[in-house]
């Protein structure tokens, strides 16, 4: 790998394609109130986190009052991020069975929900809309619109990123219910952004978190914009 210009020794990385896609998330995330971790240590800029287990999600998103677990994968094949619902499904388990801890920072952290991302989350879905196959909903049906009213949901989703996630999201409370707990501390979900709100999709929209959590009764929907203020610009 090059040294930098300075020849002090100091190695730069060179993105690899999965490195680009943390890069683009990861600067569109971070902000002087959210704070980015790795999985591994690279020299983007970005802090690193450890677990108690080999395999790991890619970042770690602190912002305030709520840190999530993100698992990156690239849109191109829709294999690929059924994988990483799969993936992000063993991240929840391990959570919630407390098998896995998060270190960041010299402390342990709360993790507050599992998210699946890719480079369209800034657009407000996971998969490519090739052939239609992810195309954003005209609206929601009368129960929807309601808890999305009361800010639970997001106003819209797209049809293919809504139909995997909750599928998954079926596994998840499967075993929930076969579990011996009252409730789940742990939610799952996606990286979105607030253009399925009301703003325009791209790197300049808010970031956006959508999870579910089995056993919390009225509070099993969480839409929580990052860090929960509109980004300027």
């Amino acid at each position: 790998m090059p040294l930098d210009d300075f020849g002090a020794g100091i190695t730069i990385d060179e993105p690899n394609k999965e490195d680009r896609d943390n890069i683009e998330l990861s600067r569109w995330i971070a902000s002087p109130k959210v704070d980015v971790y790795w999985d591994r240590s690279k020299s983007y800029g970005f802090g690193t986190f450890t677990t108690d287990l080999r395999t790991t999600p890619d970042l770690v998103i602190d912002a305030s009052n709520r840190t999530y677990a993100v698992e990156v994968k690239p849109p191109d094949n829709s294999g690929d991020i059924h994988d990483g619902l799969q993936q992000a499904k063993k991240y929840w388990k391990e959570i919630e069975s407390g098998q896995a801890t998060y270190r960041f920072n010299g402390d342990d952290a709360e993790i507050d929900a599992v998210l699946v991302a890719t480079r369209n989350s800034p657009s407000g879905h996971l998969f490519n809309n090739k052939r239609k196959s992810d195309p954003k909903r005209p609206g929601r049906s009368r129960g929807g619109s309601k808890v999305a009213k009361h800010g639970h949901l997001p106003d819209v989703e797209h049809a293919g990123t809504q139909q995997a996630v909750r599928q998954a999201y079926r596994d998840i409370r499967h075993w929930y219910e076969q579990s011996d707990k009252d409730s789940c501390d742990t939610g799952y979900g996606y990286l979105a952004s607030l253009c399925l709100a009301d703003e325009t999709p791209g790197l300049h929209s808010t970031p956006a978190a959508f999870y579910l959590t089995p056993g919390n009764g009225n509070k099993t929907h969480n839409w929580q914009s990052i860090p929960w203020q509109r980004k300027d610009g």
